[in-house]
């Protein structure tokens, strides 16, 4: 049996996403593609499969990341789906934890990566759209009909004001994550 979800996830959820799809497995659905916000599941025996959701620091397909999916592959770790820099990783549950980061400073770079990536999101958008909206202001009081309103300007700029709101969720999480120890350098 097979069935389609579509999901939107932000990318400073990717712990909520991962814990998702670990629920959906525990209910007997496999994850087996991932395009955007689309899902496809097909059924497993409940429990059966675990989920990890990585950033890369490249591109999935970038060769550079040729030994690290080679080294997953020895550790019993699937590819299930890449999308941009984002990885999807599958293991069969096995009754030991699965984990992809070795310690809390690996745990703690991966956090700053999405950190910089949902930052660098965040910025490209409120620059878009805010030249965006100020350009259709100026034609409208230049006496031009065009961009009364500049709906793709506006949502770059809401893009911009939740990734903001993700960032400042994932600056707390790394907080956390240094006060529960010292983090090495």
């Amino acid at each position: 049996m097979k069935k389609k979800e579509y999901r939107l996830n932000f990318i400073w959820d990717y712990d909520k996403e991962e814990k998702w799809l670990n629920e959906e497995a525990k209910n007997g659905w496999r994850l087996t593609k991932y395009f955007f916000l689309k899902y496809e599941f097909e059924s497993c025996e409940p429990g059966e499969y675990e989920y990890k959701i990585q950033l890369l620091d490249e591109n999935a397909n970038n060769p550079k990341n040729r030994q690290y999916f080679s080294f997953l592959e020895d550790m019993g770790i699937n590819i299930v789906a890449t999308w941009f820099r984002w990885i999807y990783l599958e293991k069969r549950a096995d009754g030991e934890p699965f984990e992809i980061f070795s310690d809390r400073n690996s745990r703690l770079k991966h956090m700053k990566s999405v950190l910089t990536f949902t930052n660098t999101v965040g910025g490209l958008n409120a620059f878009i759209g805010i030249t965006n909206v100020l350009m259709a202001i100026i034609n409208t009081l230049g006496g031009n009909s065009y961009g009364k309103i500049n709906y793709i300007g506006v949502l770059n700029i809401l893009i911009a004001v939740l990734s903001y709101y993700g960032s400042k969720r994932i600056k707390e999480a790394c907080k956390d994550l240094e006060l529960t120890g010292e983090v090495e350098e």
